[in-house]
Formats: C-alpha cells, structure tokens, sequence
C-alpha cells in the first residue's frame, strides 16, 4: 500500500534533503579547490625543500673547512709558542751579558767533540742531545783566507773576543733547546745565527761547510723583516737530510734599542699536519688537502703519502693536476691566496660533475686547507611521506562526501517519487 505524505511534509522533506546536498556540494568544492590549492603550494615548498639540504650540506662543508683549519692552527701556535720562548730566552742571556761557562763545542772537531753520540733515524746521522754545537762564519775569523785553506781542527781562537763571548753567551742557550725540542716530535732543529757570525744548533751535530754563514741565509734574511717580537714562517721546503718536508719558524732577537742581535730558527716536520689532513672527513666521499700560497701541494689524497720522503719535484706538484684546471677553479685559489675563506660549487667537468670546493687559508703560515666534495641532489623523504599521506586524506574525504552527495540525491529522489 502506498503511503501519501502531506505537501508539506514533503516540501519539509524536500528542502532538508536539497540543503544537505547543497551542504554537500559546496564541501566539496570548498575541499577540492583547497586541496588543488595545497598541491601547487606544497610543489613549490617540496622545491623549495629539496634544495635546503643542498644548502646544509655545503654549511657543513664550510663550516668543517674552519673548524679543521682551526685545529691546524693550534699546531702551528705551539710551535709560535716554542719558537717565541727561546727567543725571549736569548734576549734575557744578551740582557745580562754573563756565561754560566757551559762546555763549548765546535761542529766538526774531532778531539774536542762530544761523546754520547748516538744514531738518529730523524736527523740520518749521529747526533748529540746533550750539548748543541757552534759553527764561526769565514768572515768572523781574523784571518779568513787561513780559515778557509787549513783544517778544522787548526782554527780556534782565530777570532775577536765579541766571537767568542758570542760563543760562550749562545752555550746557555742549551738551557731552553733541550726542553723544548723535547716538547713536540716534530721539531728536527733548534738553532740561533748572530750578526757576529757565530751559529749555534741542537741536536750537536756536523759538520757544516765551511763557508757556511747564517747571517747570508734566506731564513736569517727573513726574519729580519719580522717586527720585534713575532714570529714567522718560511715557505715548505725538503729538508736535505731527512727528506721530510719542514717548514722554519723564525724569531729575531734584538736590543732595546732595535739592534739586530741574531736570529732564532726552528726546522720542524710537516709529517703530523700531512697525516692529519689525510685523515679529515669530509662528509661522506669527500676529500681534503694541503697546499701553499703557489698552490703547491703539500698533502692530498693522491700524491705522496706523508710518511714517505719527498725531494723537490714532489713539493713542486701543482694542486690544479689534482683537482681541476678550469678557470672557476683558478678564480677560488686567487681569492684564498690574498688570505680569503671561499667556498663555492665548481663544475670540473666529465664524469666529476660538480664539487663543492672549500678554501681556508691558515693564520700562522702560508698554507691553505682545501676541502671537496661532489654535489649530490638531495631529496626529504620526511617531507614528502607527510605531504602523500596529506593529499591521501584530502582524497579520501573528497571520496566520502560524494558518496554522501550521491546517497542524499538518491534518497531525495526516492522521496519525490512517493509524493
């Protein structure tokens, strides 16, 4: 039997049911133009996202580079430090101008030469770590031309009485050499050259060539340009006797009244500071070195291990056979060799792609930390599972109101034909 419904029954039904499909039909709408909406937003904030890690990952890089140059820094503060004391030391004995009388020791006699000699694997030769030894330049003798003919051994005493007080004020010097050699590994010699001639080194050992004269050198000649009390650094060099490579920390001791004293001088090895570049990390399949302001390498993945000896092609390689030769290359070591930290991503071409190149030229010396790495695109997998589930539940609901739409529409038709 068919039920009859009032028209006003119906009216009240017809407008619930067309109110609740209109509800409906704007949700939908209103969710769907939102989540269109979101999808454009999110795809430009995914971009955007994407490239944040990039972005943190070369902070890394840079911020590793400083960090790393810092801790090599304190290596050559301490020997600034070493090299600081016994200058300061020579100054005080040249203050008081008196000898303790320590025993003095010329570098090649073979009568009056120290006897605890042993075998030194750092010098390759015998040396002494008990007394240093002395050298006399040609010039300081009274006779030179005698000096430079006869032996070693038949020249004391051909010298002016400031030669040998020099001679006997640089024996105190023992004082300050032993300690502090014995302080860093590293050191391989401690020595002071004076404007009388007289040149004085620890470990003893010998001989020197007879012409030699410390006031001629290049590490004497530099630290004379050096401002009263700091200190300075030469370029790396091959040590002859080691073959290590060295670099001289250099100190000038002088009067109060500016006059030139001498030069204090301290030979150390590189093979620390080598190894320690070796064993940086640069973030995952990265890479680090070492060079000089001539953008000559000094440590790096590819070249000579750090222990092993070096002569003097080996510190003539050109960081560029290692790394690119390209221009934007170039344009960074200019800019880290006027003392600026660069850092920027620089194509090296073929199969190498881009690289994140890094430059921090260190404080004390002449040299320059290098770090690269490859510039990998980085995806937020994070950001992305939350966006999918997101858009999933946008989907899902847009899904549940149709339903309700199209079961509200049945229903209200369903209605009108019971009218």
């Amino acid at each position: 039997m068919k039920t009859y419904y009032p028209m006003s029954r119906f009216m009240e039904n017809s407008e619930y049911w067309k109110a609740i499909m209109m509800g409906l039909f704007v949700s939908i709408i209103i969710i769907s133009s939102a989540t269109i909406g979101i999808f454009i937003f999110s795809a430009q904030k995914t971009s955007i996202l994407e490239e944040t890690p990039l972005r943190q990952v070369e902070d890394i890089v840079h911020n590793q580079a400083l960090e790393n140059a810092r801790s090599l820094d304190v290596f050559f503060s301490r020997i600034e430090g070493i090299t600081k004391a016994v200058g300061d030391y020579a100054n005080q004995i040249w203050a008081t101008n008196a000898s303790t009388g320590r025993p003095v020791y010329y570098h090649n006699s073979t009568f009056d030469a120290p006897t605890n000699f042993i075998y030194s694997a750092k010098h390759s030769q015998n040396v002494s770590y008990t007394f240093s030894g002395y050298k006399v330049a040609p010039s300081a003798y009274n006779n030179e031309t005698d000096y430079l003919t006869s032996a070693d051994d038949q020249t004391f005493g051909e010298w002016s009485q400031e030669v040998n007080n020099t001679i006997n004020l640089t024996a105190d010097l023992d004082f300050v050499f032993q300690p502090m050699y014995q302080s860093m590994d590293e050191i391989l010699w401690i020595y002071m050259g004076t404007e009388v001639g007289v040149h004085r080194s620890y470990p003893y050992h010998g001989p020197y060539s007879k012409v030699y004269d410390p006031r001629v050198r290049p590490w004497y000649l530099t630290a004379l340009d050096t401002a009263t009390g700091k200190v300075a650094f030469t370029t790396p060099y091959v040590d002859a006797s080691s073959g290590k490579v060295i670099i001289t920390s250099l100190y000038p001791v002088r009067n109060q009244d500016e006059t030139t004293i001498g030069v204090v001088g301290i030979d150390f090895k590189l093979t620390t500071i080598q190894s320690a570049v070796m064993e940086i990390n640069v973030q995952k399949g990265g890479s680090a070195f070492l060079m000089n302001r001539d953008f000559e390498v000094l440590a790096h993945p590819a070249h000579t291990l750090p222990n092993a000896t070096w002569d003097d092609t080996d510190l003539q390689v050109s960081i560029t056979t290692l790394e690119s030769n390209g221009q934007a290359f170039r344009d960074l070591l200019d800019q880290a060799r006027n003392f600026q930290v660069v850092q920027e991503v620089v194509d090296y071409g073929g199969s190498l792609g881009n690289q994140i190149v890094s430059l921090v030229p260190l404080n004390k010396t002449d040299l320059i930390l290098g770090s690269v790495l490859l510039q990998q695109p980085v995806v937020a997998p994070t950001v992305r599972i939350f966006e999918n589930i997101f858009f999933l539940g946008f989907f899902v609901l847009n899904i549940v109101l149709i339903i309700v739409l199209v079961a509200a529409y049945i229903q209200y038709r369903k209605l009108a034909s019971q009218m």
